[in-house]
This record gives structure tokens, C-alpha cells and sequence, in this order.
């Protein structure tokens, strides 16, 4: 088995966009006013072969603010359906993304929110149908997405990003195995003029 562990590494690598066509390098989830949020984190580099045998892959954020008061965000953790994913931003924005069939539920109470403390989700789903893809090759980029899933009114959550602590930014660790490819053991020449009539003439 083989783990890699992920890690933002510049500050293009992570944002949020809100209102809906307009980007920001904080990051929140959820929904404000008349729009959702749509959280994005980029990890480069992902140095996981094509249909490898994802055994385990966990999505980790540090927690950081909340509007106050007690509330429920449901969100839905994705990632961009893409070979190689591209800095999200402006001329980038998640909403156009084409996402995962695979997600996993974040549903979170505000209360239970706390500065500086991690959440982990499981995003093995995910990547698994990632590195399926017929064009995924072993150091391309992944988009993780935080996406809205029915919250209303203004319920957000805050994470850290790599702006604001690098250290405290998003994380993706992965395990994984590939399988094993079982060797020709078929005598040398076994296989020749199989099928074919020989003849000899005199």
C-alpha cells in the first residue's frame, strides 16, 4: 500500500465563490443571502497512478468561523469531474464545473464549529472515480469542491485557508494499492503456429 499525503501549496490553490460569477480567496461554505457559497481547494501534483485501488482517501479542513447562533449547514463534498484541474478563480469558477457522481454528505451544526478544530471527510468515492478517468495520469491536479446541498438563508461556515495559516489549510491524504499483474508463464514459443497448418514438401 501506498499513502500520499496533499497539502495547498500557493494561495491560487484555494477560495470560495460568492455571489454566484464572483471569486474570493477566503473560504466558506453554505449559503448567504440569495446564494449559495462553493468552496474550492486545489491539490497539485497528486502523484496517484490511473485506476489505482483507492483503499482510502480523507478530505481534512481546520474549522474557523461561523455567523453566530446555532444553525445547520447541508453541504456536499465533490470534486471537479477533470483529468487535470486547473487553479480555480475567476475565469474558473466552481459553479461551472462539471462534478463527481460520488459525494459525500457535510452536514454540520454551527455550534459544533470550533476555531482551530479539523474535520475529516471521507472522499474515497471520490477519488477513486478521479483516477478511473481515461485521461488521469499519476501527478495531475484534483479540485476538491464543497458544494451547497439545500441550506437556505444565511448559514455559512469559515475554514481556514492557506492565506490565512498555510499549515491550516485543507489536507488530502491518500492510500492506495495497484494491482498486481500476473506474469506470462507460458513456456517460450508455446504460442507460435497456433492455429496454422504446416506443411512439408518433398
Amino acid at each position: 500500500m501506498t499513502t500520499v499525503n496533499e497539502v495547498v501549496g500557493e494561495n491560487a490553490d484555494d477560495g470560495h465563490e460568492y455571489p454566484q460569477d464572483s471569486w474570493n480567496a477566503t473560504t466558506w461554505f453554505g449559503h448567504y443571502g440569495t446564494s449559495d457559497l462553493w468552496l474550492v481547494t486545489r491539490f497539485q501534483t497528486v502523484n496517484v497512478p490511473k485506476n489505482a485501488i483507492i483503499t482510502s482517501a480523507t478530505y481534512t479542513m481546520t474549522e474557523r468561523v461561523t455567523e453566530g447562533g446555532t444553525y445547520t449547514v447541508n453541504a456536499k463534498v465533490r470534486a471537479q469531474l477533470i483529468a487535470d484541474a486547473s487553479a480555480p478563480g475567476a475565469a474558473n469558477l466552481p459553479s461551472d464545473f462539471t462534478l463527481t457522481a460520488a459525494g459525500t454528505d457535510l452536514d454540520v451544526v454551527s455550534t459544533s464549529w470550533v476555531d482551530n478544530q479539523t474535520t475529516a471527510v471521507d472522499v474515497t468515492a471520490i477519488i477513486q472515480e478521479i483516477v478511473n478517468q481515461a485521461t488521469w495520469a499519476a501527478n495531475n491536479d484534483i479540485n476538491i469542491v464543497i458544494v451547497n446541498d439545500g441550506t437556505t438563508g444565511d448559514k455559512d461556515l469559515g475554514t481556514y485557508n492557506y492565506e490565512d495559516t498555510a499549515a491550516k489549510a485543507a489536507k488530502l491524504d491518500i492510500e492506495y494499492t495497484v494491482a498486481a499483474t500476473k506474469p506470462d508463464k507460458r513456456p517460450l514459443g508455446l504460442n507460435k503456429g497456433i492455429g496454422k497448418r504446416v506443411t512439408q514438401t518433398l
